[in-house]
């Protein structure tokens, strides 16, 4: 059983509402991706290491790429922004997603997703959505 990593598109927008991939005291996530075009490298250390060896001088961006639990943790610890998916049975079991800045008071739910991931990974878009 593997965390998931958000996808390209999450990350980015995490990036644009101040997530970071290390604050002044750890690193906060190894995975980026690469070049604001959606490849996907495991480990930072290992492009600085490539660039290197490649002797390439073309500087190089990374958008940090959180897991989808750290980016929700993230959304409730520095902006009070909650995150839960629920599960739900319709004619099936399915998941629905809600957020919002007080749990009682939670923004909408989306319509059902076959998984839980996808159904935290469009909240997640919501909620960050929710950010000035």
């Amino acid at each position: 059983m593997e965390e998931q990593i958000v996808l390209f598109e999450t990350a980015k927008l995490a990036q644009e509402k101040g997530f970071k991939s290390m604050d002044a005291r750890t690193i906060i996530t190894r995975s980026n991706y690469y070049n604001h075009l959606g490849v996907f490298r495991g480990d930072v250390t290992d492009l600085v290491r490539a660039q290197i060896n490649e002797q390439d001088t073309t500087p190089f961006e990374t958008i940090p790429a959180p897991t989808q639990s750290l980016l929700q943790k993230w959304l409730r610890e520095t902006h009070d922004i909650h995150v839960q998916v629920l599960r739900v049975y319709t004619k099936e079991w399915k998941y629905v997603a809600e957020w919002g800045k007080q749990l009682p008071y939670l923004r909408g739910t989306l319509d059902p997703f076959d998984t839980y991931e996808e159904a935290l990974e469009e909240a997640l878009v919501q909620a960050l959505n929710l950010i000035p």
